[in-house]
């Protein structure tokens, strides 16, 4: 983390155990993080899940390892 200062309008709200693996939107699980940290976070967490094989949920902008059959197109 870069550990800059920044004002409060420049930062994301980071979960620690993300929403999408059962992570809670509680004071504990969640902490300030500049953007680009942020993006940074979570293109890992999605990339090591990914890897290991386990689902992605699509929601809150986070991409899917596994489209949903409505997404297919067909032949």
């Amino acid at each position: 983390m870069c550990h800059r200062v920044f004002l409060a309008s420049d930062l994301d709200v980071d979960h620690r155990v993300p929403l999408s693996v059962g992570g809670r939107d509680i004071d504990s699980n969640v902490r300030p993080l500049c953007r680009a940290d942020h993006r940074t976070k979570t293109a890992e967490e999605i990339r090591a899940r990914v890897q290991r094989g386990n689902r992605v949920k699509s929601s809150g902008g986070m991409p899917s390892s596994d489209p949903s059959p409505s997404s297919k197109h067909a032949p």
